[in-house]
């Protein structure tokens, strides 16, 4: 994992807990609670949304994160 990809992970962390928000994934169209991932790594897209790669069930996927 970059430094890039630890910082921004730490900054996400931080704001969610500050807002009392939870984050998701999205696996096969479901809402995933990120928790419930095996974290590998985090990306911004060319549009500034943060997209994780995850572990989910032994299959590896990427998703945008949601947040609710």
């Amino acid at each position: 994992m970059s430094k890039r990809s630890t910082k921004a992970r730490a900054e996400l962390e931080m704001s969610l807990m500050m807002h009392k928000r939870k984050p998701y994934v999205i696996v096969e169209g479901e809402l995933i609670p990120q928790e419930q991932t095996e974290f590998v790594n985090i990306e911004e897209d060319f549009n500034g949304r943060d997209v994780v790669t995850f572990n989910y069930h032994g299959v590896q996927y990427k998703s945008w994160v949601v947040v609710k």
